[in-house]
């Protein structure tokens, strides 16, 4: 089985990301044998190189930081380059886990809206296949103020971690055959703004 885990964040091998997908690939590995992944952080590389890299995987996973109430650039870069090849096999049915960081909030938003944008891709959305970290959350799950009650267990923290890589682990290797609908891969890139005081009116 291969996975591929696409570093999105603008802080690339040294953030926060990069230690989330560090312990997510041992989780990975200890729950599938012959497993290969290949970790890509996408400020590194052209996207048209990434697209080589995720050709033929298994699985994906995305990771990144939240910046301005969204995701990294590179990963929006990425996105951006590959909006031709939605609906193609190098999505279409692949089942996806999303891994979001940041400071304090906004991190929600972030997860709902990538894998809204994976799904519109082609990709399996997994149950229970996004999580979402703050610092403000690191700093809640050590508090021990008993006061506080349960309200520790409605926080994803690193435990959760292994449910992600479980339901991803099970939808790899259950893989469904899914169809595309058309789209439209020559005129994306068009201009079809005709605004009254513009040269093109």
């Amino acid at each position: 089985m291969k996975i591929a885990l696409l570093n999105g964040s603008v802080g690339g091998g040294l953030g926060n990301s990069a230690q989330v997908l560090e312990v997510f690939a041992q989780k990975l590995c200890g729950l599938q044998a012959n497993l290969k992944l290949t970790v890509i952080t996408l400020s590194d590389h052209p996207s048209e190189k990434v697209l080589e890299m995720i050709h033929g995987v298994d699985a994906l996973v995305f990771a990144t930081g939240t910046y301005w109430d969204s995701w990294g650039s590179p990963l929006q870069s990425f996105l951006e380059a590959s909006t031709e090849t939605e609906g193609t096999e190098l999505w279409l049915g692949v089942p996806v886990s999303v891994l979001v960081t940041a400071h304090s909030v906004g991190a929600k938003g972030v997860l709902s809206r990538l894998q809204g944008v994976l799904n519109t891709f082609g990709c399996l959305i997994p149950p229970m296949s996004g999580w979402v970290y703050t610092s403000a959350t690191q700093s809640a799950l050590q508090c021990s103020d008993s006061t506080q009650g349960n309200f520790k267990i409605d926080l994803w923290g690193p435990d959760d971690l292994d449910i992600v890589a479980k339901n991803l682990i099970v939808a790899a290797r259950n893989r469904l055959s899914f169809k595309s609908w058309s789209v439209d891969r020559k005129g994306f890139r068009d201009v079809w703004i005709n605004l009254p005081g513009s040269q093109r009116e």
